[in-house]
C-alpha cells in the first residue's frame, strides 16, 4: 500500500494577506482516482463547470 501527499499554501502575497493557510491530505494510492472524479463533479456542480475549463 502506498499514499500520495497532497499540499498545498493560500494567502502568501507578502502584502495584504496577514495569515497563510497551509493544509495538506493523505489519500490511499487506491482511493486517489475516485477522490479526483469526485472533485471534479463537485466543481461542476458548485460552479457549473471544471476549473481546467474556466
Amino acid at each position: 500500500m502506498s499514499w500520495s501527499f497532497f499540499i498545498d499554501e493560500s494567502g502568501q502575497d507578502q502584502r495584504h494577506s496577514p495569515y497563510e493557510v497551509l493544509a495538506g491530505i493523505a489519500v490511499e494510492d487506491r482511493k486517489v482516482w475516485p477522490l479526483i472524479r469526485d472533485l471534479s463533479d463537485a466543481q461542476q456542480h458548485i460552479f457549473g463547470m471544471r476549473l481546467f475549463e474556466a
